[in-house]
């Protein structure tokens, strides 16, 4: 007769299981209803009483290992299930191949965590579906241009997922106005026009454009990508520091060190950190201030780098973008 002793509480039930055992097939059968009953509290599903006597010799062992092996699966830090959850990541199948090494990477778990618990807790933007959209409207071998941002707007309605635009119906924000204005200044003639707008709004413009949302100029070939994917409502950066640089950065990278003769527009100090990833042998990159307020007058407005762009475009063979 043994006498088995355990540090934590046990139901009444299985007392009489694990006060004595008297012989080996006690053992076995402990051990099959102790591993029952973990599993059923693991699961918030009891086992009633009156089905303990129907448990099979053996049974216990083959649930405590599944139990065991979900449990690893749950808690194991593995390349397997980081590419497990990188198989769930929706964007375009070129950028998955250039990035998949960020999918897989520690830090994008974390990130992860980070902003699904932020989009169940908070209110966050752009939607989830957005999240990768200036990914999933221009194809990595389509990239022709370039242009940062720092994070998505942050309030309701407005983001989805590319720089500087907003969703249909959305008034403009301060910034995307006077993008606008800088290219009517450059090319002498107004966006799309809106009836009854005020023609001092945008400078040279008869009015204001009808629309801030350039996904046109994504499915042209503009990278229109945030440094930050997302941020919660009504905090600019709140999501900033949070691993979405790194990853922001690798595609930078990516383009930089695998494609060429790409057209980076880096406007303001964040974007024009990123010079330091691009070999301008190979590429052509144009700086200047951000098109913010507070700074546009110091070297955004007569910058032209909307028409240097497109003249680097065609002298290496490519379709301009149309702006406008």
């Amino acid at each position: 007769m043994q006498i088995l002793n355990f540090s934590f509480t046990f139901p009444n039930y299985l007392l009489h299981n694990v006060l004595i055992v008297q012989s080996r097939k006690g053992l076995f059968h402990l051990f099959d209803t102790f591993a029952y009953h973990l599993i059923s509290i693991i699961s918030n599903h009891p086992i009633k009483k009156k089905k303990e006597k129907k448990i099979k010799r053996g049974a216990g062992f083959v649930f405590l290992g599944k139990c065991v092996y979900l449990c690893g699966a749950l808690f194991d830090k593995s390349e397997i299930i980081r590419k497990r959850f990188a198989m769930q990541v929706k964007i375009e199948e070129s950028w998955r191949q250039q990035l998949q090494p960020q999918f897989d990477s520690a830090y994008f778990e974390i990130l992860t965590n980070f902003v699904r618990r932020a989009y169940q807790t908070t209110t966050c933007y752009p939607p989830g579906r957005f999240i990768f959209e200036a990914f999933n409207r221009t194809p990595f071998d389509k990239v022709k241009v370039v242009i940062l941002g720092q994070d998505p707007y942050h309030e309701p309605g407005q983001a989805h997922g590319l720089c500087f635009s907003v969703q249909p119906g959305i008034a403009l924000p301060p910034s995307l106005l006077n993008i606008y204005k800088e290219l009517v200044n450059e090319f002498g003639q107004p966006p799309m026009v809106m009836p009854g707008a005020d023609p001092r709004s945008v400078g040279r413009a008869t009015a204001l454009p009808n629309s801030g949302d350039l996904s046109a100029w994504a499915d042209q070939g503009v990278l229109l990508l945030n440094t930050s994917l997302t941020v919660q409502r009504g905090m600019a950066n709140s999501h900033s520091g949070k691993g979405w640089e790194t990853f922001t950065d690798a595609a930078i990278k990516a383009l930089a060190n695998n494609r060429s003769n790409i057209v980076f527009l880096l406007w303001g100090r964040n974007a024009r950190n990123k010079k330091v990833f691009i070999d301008g042998r190979k590429h052509c990159v144009l700086e200047c201030a951000h098109p913010s307020p507070l700074s546009a007058y110091n070297g955004f407005f007569g910058c032209n780098h909307f028409a240097l762009c497109n003249n680097y475009l065609q002298q290496h063979g490519m379709t301009p973008i149309q702006w406008l």
